[in-house]
């Protein structure tokens, strides 16, 4: 497993318009189990991501 610095947060963007796109979900997911912050810049009425347990904020 590779070691991360947990003080540096991770910025996502997402400019797909799809809603569904498994990336973004795939990727919050990923950094959050990690133990790192991730801040979320996407419109995500709707979105499956935007109710993530792991974005810390949007």
């Amino acid at each position: 497993m590779p070691s991360f610095d947990l003080r540096v947060p991770a910025v996502l963007l997402r400019v797909d318009r799809n809603p569904f796109h498994h990336g973004t979900l795939g990727a919050v997911r990923s950094l959050g189990r990690a133990g790192i912050d991730v801040h979320l810049v996407a419109d995500c009425a709707g979105s499956p991501v935007g109710a993530s347990r792991f974005v810390h904020q949007m």
